[in-house]
């Protein structure tokens, strides 16, 4: 998109009374839709996700369905936007009670700004008394538009490496993940506060290689009292018989944040090693760990047991 484009554009559109503007500036909105088409088998739990392509910011405004006002009953819905935040709370909504087209698709009170390679993560979950008769296709349509901005400090493709970026901009490519160490300090109490080493683990999980291959484990939080995650340890122990398997997880908080965007191999990428910064779950909410089994092979149990280790944070 060159710049005389978004000009002419701009021009255009101001002429008929529009303007389009948002904290990082005067912006073209050019519309754009991504499908995703989704097929869930009986008794099955299966994610799906949606890269967001581009050179700009695109903007998630509305969300279309072909399975609003059916018939199709027991089977939920959940989304997942790249920010971690879940569009619903709970186990989801039902997918026949979401959605539909036109005047009836699901309209977003806030519009949400997504980066060029975000992933929209939708969870389908069959959840009927002996599972659907047959498969089931789902198709959402993810309505929206590209935002090139015309002035402000918008970006229009001219994308840099995350560690040229200064932390703080007051705009949407702000690079709040930057470690805090980068800029000269690290994790410490804030004043006024004592944090007391603890360590939450979950009970243990027993996954059977027969199915259903995914499950969850509940971990509360005491009331009262903060809890700053800094580090996640994974124990797996297969029963004898289990020839192979490799376990998935997704953590998320009661109130709908995620830590991750998609299930990832915790127990191989993240178990042990210290973060770049903390994680703060509100004393009295819970943090749930979404478990999944793939590629697994033989038979008996695969058990799965979380901790969580970090300080209580209580006021002084």
């Amino acid at each position: 998109m060159e710049l005389h484009h978004i000009a002419q554009a701009r021009r255009s559109l101001t002429s008929c009374g529009f303007m389009h503007t948002d904290r990082s500036g005067l912006y073209v909105p050019l519309e754009k839709k991504f499908l995703l088409p989704m097929v869930l088998q009986p008794n099955q739990t299966a994610v799906f996700t949606k890269e967001v392509t581009g050179k700009t910011v695109w903007a998630l405004r509305a969300i279309s369905s072909d399975q609003g006002l059916a018939t199709v009953t027991g089977v939920r819905l959940q989304i997942q936007l790249p920010s971690g935040r879940f569009l619903f709370g709970g186990n989801g909504i039902d997918v026949g009670q979401f959605a539909w087209v036109g005047s009836y698709r699901y309209w977003l009170s806030d519009e949400q700004d997504i980066e060029p390679g975000g992933k929209l993560s939708i969870t389908l979950t069959d959840t009927n008394a002996g599972g659907l008769g047959s498969a089931l296709a789902v198709n959402l349509l993810f309505e929206g538009c590209y935002k090139y901005y015309y002035r402000g400090q918008g970006n229009n493709g001219g994308l840099t490496l995350a560690s040229s970026v200064p932390r703080y901009q007051g705009i949407v490519n702000e690079n709040v993940l930057a470690p805090c160490w980068m800029a000269g300090y690290g994790p410490a109490t804030p004043p006024g506060f004592q944090d007391d080493f603890f360590v939450y683990s979950s009970s243990t999980v027993a996954i059977p290689l027969t199915g259903p291959l995914s499950t969850t484990a509940e971990i509360p939080i005491d009331n009262g009292l903060d809890f700053v995650m800094g580090r996640i340890l994974v124990d797996l122990e297969p029963d004898a018989t289990v020839t192979a398997g490799n376990v998935l997880i997704r953590l998320r908080t009661g109130d709908g944040y995620a830590l991750m965007d998609d299930y990832l191999d915790v127990a191989k990428y993240l178990a042990g090693a210290e973060w770049l910064g903390n994680w703060k779950i509100r004393g009295g909410d819970q943090i749930v760990a979404d478990i999944a089994l793939v590629d697994s092979a033989g038979s008996g149990n695969m058990n799965v047991n979380i901790h969580l280790e970090g300080v209580k944070r209580r006021a002084l």
